[in-house]
């Protein structure tokens, strides 16, 4: 069941803290984060994903129901493919940011540059 997730500001700091606590958890694994990443710079099979990571089908597939699971990505089915992209605006905005700092000449880098 997918977790629907308020993008706009909501009434306190908790409860912004409550809703997107679960969403940075599943961010915490490292192949998640990853796969994040890479699905911040454009949509993807679970075939692209699988060779972009090197991981087996079965894990991938495993971390992306996780991702699902907190309504970080959806999952459009076309042709015998799944085809699975970003669904939070502001996370892939993050996830942009975060490859902006390992790599700051990134151009496909769309966020503000940082107050320095």
């Amino acid at each position: 069941m997918t977790q629907s997730l308020q993008v706009a500001p909501l009434e306190s700091p908790s409860e912004t803290a409550e809703q997107w606590a679960p969403v940075f958890k599943a961010l915490g694994d490292p192949v998640r984060l990853e796969i994040t990443l890479l699905l911040a710079a454009r949509p993807r099979t679970v075939k692209e994903l699988q060779n972009a990571l090197g991981h087996n089908q079965a894990l991938v597939s495993h971390h992306l129901r996780m991702l699902r699971d907190q309504g970080v990505v959806t999952c459009n089915p076309r042709g015998r493919s799944n085809v699975y992209e970003i669904q939070i605006d502001p996370l892939a905005c993050l996830a942009q940011c975060l490859t902006s700092m390992v790599n700051p000449t990134d151009p496909d880098c769309v966020c503000p540059p940082s107050a320095s």
